[in-house]
């Protein structure tokens, strides 16, 4: 009876343990994925309302699960939208990941071998465009998106965005942007699977009546 209890514990375990999927972050951390970007607008001095036409993405930094990400597309061309709300909905970057390619010291889980497409969209949208210096203004986004991703990683990723780009007034049609999404993990800690307390709770019943049982047994 009890190595049947112990062996029900252990394909419990490991079923509810296959059944977590990774952070792209480690817990109380954020990971984070930040490109350079060509940038064109329909404008000379970008406002809101005008429209960035973002290309030749390049990864410039990253860390944890993102250090696994690469562009098998650095020519996207994807329009961002000046102003605010939903109006860039259809903004969807699309990103490469290879686990094999990760430094040990800065993944959530163990290396692996696992590839696949994590898939950037932008849901919320507020920008400005500010004065920085005589004959200066730089250009200022940022939002939230959703990253769809593998069966491997969480998914949908919950995650922040935001883009800048510096440009002389009047001559800001061209440029070169920075684009960082960052994915914040606030879990302090490995949660345990929301139903072992109960299951492990069952199996003490369970041992409790075997027990009692194996006593009656003895004293007949």
């Amino acid at each position: 009876m009890v190595k049947s209890i112990v062996g029900a514990c252990l394909v419990f375990l490991a079923i509810t343990g296959s059944a977590q999927a990774v952070s792209v972050a480690n817990p109380g951390e954020t990971a984070f994925l930040q490109f350079s970007v060509f940038a064109s607008n329909t404008l000379p001095s970008p406002t809101a309302g005008s429209v960035e036409t973002l290309n030749n993405w390049t990864i410039t930094a990253s860390s944890q699960e993102f250090d696994g990400a690469f562009l098998g597309n650095p020519f996207q061309a994807l329009g961002l939208t000046l102003g605010s709300g939903s109006l860039n909905d259809g903004f969807s970057l699309s990103v490469e990941f290879d686990r094999s390619a990760l430094p040990a010291a800065s993944t959530v889980a163990a290396p692996g071998v696992e590839t696949g497409t994590l898939l950037l969209d932008i849901i919320s949208t507020e920008a400005s465009v500010n004065a920085l210096a005589p004959g200066f203004s730089i250009l200022e986004a940022f939002g939230s998106m959703t990253i769809s991703a593998s069966s491997f990683y969480e998914d949908p990723i919950t995650a922040t965005w935001s883009y800048s780009r510096l440009f002389a007034d009047g001559f800001g049609q061209f440029g070169g942007g920075t684009f960082l999404v960052r994915v914040e993990n606030t879990v302090s800690a490995v949660p345990l699977p929301a139903a072992l307390p109960l299951f492990l709770a069952s199996i003490l019943g369970l041992g409790v009546i075997a027990r009692s049982q194996s006593r009656k047994n003895q004293a007949a």
